[in-house]
């Protein structure tokens, strides 16, 4: 049985676009998710490395990786059965997943099939934004803690071919006209 149970929860996994969770109660009609032999399957799927179980903070993603398949275990059985328990496919099945060829251009994307959480501790090479700051296509902000890469208003209609409507200054006086009362 744990085996058409994987298969239900890597094919949701990857088909939601967001490497979200399955609720169990959602797998109701596709299993007998109230009988003993399902709960214990799951369980059972968790201790062997096959599924892993989410039912605390939000369990529809997968915040963190790597939680202790104890702690896993101690919240599933902790838990109000099915609840909002979600299912996801365990880190050592989905590195023989066929599925992960379909991210090998998409790095993040990469990582998260591969069962990372979507909050985990991630850096990248702070050189790959110079390109975009130094293009004046391109508009640039940063506070250091978060930020903006998008394209300028002038680039943008000249892609589509048009002129815009309203120049970046014109929109400027427009919107001080407007606050200050005019």
């Amino acid at each position: 049985m744990i085996e058409e149970i994987y298969a239900v929860v890597e094919e949701k996994y990857f088909s939601s676009g967001d490497f979200n969770g399955v609720p169990i109660y959602s797998l109701e009609g596709v299993f007998d998710i109230n009988d003993e032999a399902f709960k214990t399957s799951v369980r059972k799927g968790i201790e062997d490395d096959i599924l892993t179980a989410r039912a605390d903070g939000n369990p529809h993603i997968r915040g963190f990786s790597n939680i202790p398949k104890y702690k896993v275990l101690e919240t599933f059985d902790a838990s109000e059965y099915p609840g909002h328990i979600c299912l996801y496919p365990h880190e050592k099945r989905l590195t023989n997943s066929k599925r992960l060829a379909d991210y090998s251009q998409s790095p993040y994307e990469m990582e998260l099939a591969r069962g990372a959480g979507q909050l985990d501790y991630r850096t990248f090479d702070l050189s790959v934004l110079e390109y975009y700051r130094n293009d004046p296509r391109y508009s640039y902000e940063t506070d250091f803690i978060h930020g903006q890469i998008s394209i300028t208003g002038e680039f943008f209609n000249r892609l589509l071919g048009r002129k815009p409507a309203v120049s970046f200054i014109e929109l400027k006086l427009l919107v001080l006209f407007y606050c200050s009362g005019g």
